[in-house]
């Protein structure tokens, strides 16, 4: 098995797409830093969200409950 390997530069590169990927981004970005590569090994970011169907995700940041998928998908 052969994969494509693509060359890039960035000031900071974060990995993993998950809730606390998302959130490092969103901070980084808010402090003017632009050039953020995420990388993930899974085709669908998300993380562990994606797995979990029980409550509560979401409270803090949509002033809701949300279930893990639904969470994921409002943040990718």
């Amino acid at each position: 098995m052969s994969e494509t390997v693509h060359q890039t530069s960035c000031s900071v590169a974060i990995i993993g797409s998950g809730p606390t990927g998302i959130a490092a981004a969103l901070e980084l970005k808010k402090s003017g830093i632009n050039d953020i590569i995420i990388l993930e090994r899974e085709k669908e970011g998300g993380g562990v969200p994606r797995h979990c169907g029980h409550p509560p995700f979401g409270l803090h940041e949509y002033h809701r409950i949300l279930t893990g998928p639904t969470y994921a998908r409002r943040n990718i």
